[in-house]
């Protein structure tokens, strides 16, 4: 009985708000519309933005490696049920790119704003350049070509153009109010 008077007060509800348990999940809903309605239509130079890729960054630079890697394996886990690539390829390159920038997020944020952008646009490439790379493991036929390097850099320019407004949100997202 006290749990139901302690949900009808709110206070359980206002837990749960705080939690990163729901909070991630809502932002990967939103941004994941985002990108398979508004994302996918918009081409700068004829380049589809990965906003999800964008999320999974921003979420390793504002967390623990750990904590980046599990957003991430989640972010791409969400962003590979719309697309047609092997299942999981989102997954692996998102999660391991976060990990990766959870391990240097103490030093680029001790660096101006700048850093951070810069390491946006970095891992943003290096991720898409691995996406292509693993996925033509894993059968993917004529995703390495020339234009690899195009894709790659106009991502990574989209990615570090919304760098500040994404590691905002992922901040919110990923810590717990009170900590």
């Amino acid at each position: 009985m006290n749990r139901v008077a302690e949900l009808a007060s709110g206070s359980m509800l206002s837990q749960l708000t705080r939690s990163p348990l729901l909070r991630v999940p809502l932002v990967v809903a939103v941004v994941l519309a985002v990108q398979t309605s508004i994302a996918s239509e918009l081409r700068p130079f004829g380049v589809a933005a990965d906003l999800m890729l964008l999320l999974s960054v921003a979420g390793g630079l504002v967390s623990s490696p750990e904590r980046g890697a599990i957003a991430g394996f989640f972010i791409g886990l969400s962003f590979d049920l719309v697309l047609q690539t092997p299942f999981g390829l989102s997954a692996l390159v998102y999660s391991l790119t976060a990990f990766a920038l959870g391990y240097l997020r103490l030093g680029i944020e001790r660096s101006g704003w700048w850093m951070r952008v810069l390491a946006v646009a970095l891992a943003s490439a290096v991720a898409v350049v691995a996406f292509a790379l693993l996925g033509s493991l894993f059968g993917m036929t004529r995703i390495v070509n020339v234009h690899l390097l195009h894709i790659a850099v106009v991502v990574a320019a989209v990615n570090a153009v919304l760098a500040a407004p994404a590691l905002g949100v992922m901040r919110w997202a990923l810590t717990a109010e009170g900590t």
